[in-house]
Formats: structure tokens, sequence, C-alpha cells
């Protein structure tokens, strides 16, 4: 099971640490957060609304 610990633990921390250390800062605008926000926000709500979805077929009833 070590794959999926360096899948979802170890590569978003590296990404994190490698953009924060080499991506200019002047390229950054606080203007585009609310567009690169869209897509996480679509994202969870989907997820979330497929949980409730199946949610009476899971086992935990």
């Amino acid at each position: 099971m070590i794959v999926p610990e360096i899948f979802h633990t170890v590569v978003p921390l590296l990404f994190l640490f490698l953009w924060i250390k080499f991506v200019p800062k002047r390229s950054l605008s606080y203007k585009w957060l609310p567009m690169w926000m869209i897509y996480p926000l679509v994202y969870v709500i989907y997820t979330i609304s497929h949980g409730f979805r199946f949610l009476p077929l899971s086992v935990y009833r």
C-alpha cells in the first residue's frame, strides 16, 4: 500500500514545494482566484452530491 501513500501524500507536497520555489510570483494575481476556484468547487459539489445519491446503497445504513 505504499503507492497510494506516495500518490496522495508525497506527490502533492512535492508539487507544492516546487510551485513555491520555482513559479515566478510576479505573474500571479489575486484577480484570477475566482476563476481558478470554479473547477475545485464544481468537483466538490459533484462528489458530495454523488455520495449522497448512492448513500442508501452503501453498507453504512
